[in-house]
């Protein structure tokens, strides 16, 4: 990632980086309703590829990070994140304009956010 472009994100606040053991994103990913088309680069019969590429991207850009233990549920994984940020937290969709979703939202119906 260009190191301008990582200190403008950056700037903006807070980058939390979401370190979930790679077996249960791709458990969650393949469970998804809308499946797995959308996810660019997501190859379910090598997803280690998909998270490698990425993480080296958010090795150089977190602020915080924080690490899941394995196996945890989407509401589980809600409280141990709500309990490692410093302050309550909302998200603003990257796809509605103008719409803010709380912590919980995001996390049980998979809005998209920026932090």
């Amino acid at each position: 990632m260009n190191l301008d472009l990582v200190e403008l994100i950056q700037s903006l606040g807070e980058v939390v980086y979401l370190d979930f053991p790679h077996q249960d994103l791709t458990r969650r990913i393949l469970d998804r309703p809308t499946g797995f088309a959308e996810i660019v680069g997501f190859d379910p019969s090598d997803p280690a590829k998909f998270y490698n590429f990425r993480e080296s991207f958010y090795l150089d850009a977190f602020t915080l990070r924080v690490k899941f233990p394995k196996g945890q549920r989407p509401a589980d994984s809600a409280e141990y994140l709500n309990n490692k940020l410093s302050r309550e937290i909302t998200f603003k969709s990257s796809r509605t304009r103008h719409s803010n979703f709380d912590f919980a939202t995001v996390i049980h119906y998979g809005r998209p956010f920026i932090y």
